[in-house]
């Protein structure tokens, strides 16, 4: 079982449960229900000086190599290096390009005008939660240069992937992940 929430300087500050809430079958909605859309910040989330966010056209051959590249050199891998995570490209740009794709939620950190050092994507889908249809996000795909882990990159990308969802009305999301999170299956992002 993950840490209690309040033990995360990232998570606690999400609007999400605690791990050991026990998620009543007959409440079907949001954790917070007063969770305000309205009140999504209209500009990016700030990065440090020199660093840049940019939007990853994956329809753009070379923008696609790209991502490719770097997921292919920094994605998912074990502490030995024994097991790593390949997508081919036309599997990544099948992950990405779904029906309601929407190109500024596939995005990257820079330093200037430089190679992509982090990555996240959110996808577009519907679910149907207990008889409810649901419009949210699937974000995968978080990737951070392996120089860059230690800088609490991730938090960051997925503070602004929100951000960019949550401007476009979509309050809702479900995350990958190759750790514990200290959290429920699903919340609202």
């Amino acid at each position: 079982m993950p840490d209690k929430l309040e033990n995360h300087r990232f998570w606690s500050q999400q609007p999400v449960s605690e791990p050991a809430d026990k998620v009543k079958v007959e409440v079907n909605g949001p954790v917070n229900p007063d969770w305000d859309l309205t009140q999504t910040p209209k500009t990016p989330t700030t990065l440090p000086p020199g660093f840049d966010w940019c939007v990853i056209d994956v329809k753009d051959p070379k923008a696609m190599l790209e991502l490719y590249e770097f997921l292919n050199d920094n994605y998912v891998e074990d502490s030995s290096s024994g097991f790593k995570l390949h997508y081919p490209a036309n599997v990544l740009y099948w992950a990405l390009v779904q029906p309601g794709y929407i190109p500024e939620t596939i995005i990257g950190v820079r330093q200037g005008n430089g190679p992509l050092l982090a990555t996240i994507a959110a996808t577009p889908d519907t679910f149907n939660i207990r008889g409810k249809t649901v419009n949210l996000v699937i974000v995968d795909f978080l990737c951070v240069h392996q120089s860059m882990r230690s800088k609490r990159m991730s938090p960051v990308l997925i503070k602004e992937v929100t951000r960019i969802v949550n401007l476009r009305g979509i309050p809702y999301a479900f995350h990958t992940g190759s750790i514990d999170l200290p959290t429920c299956l699903s919340a609202p992002m």
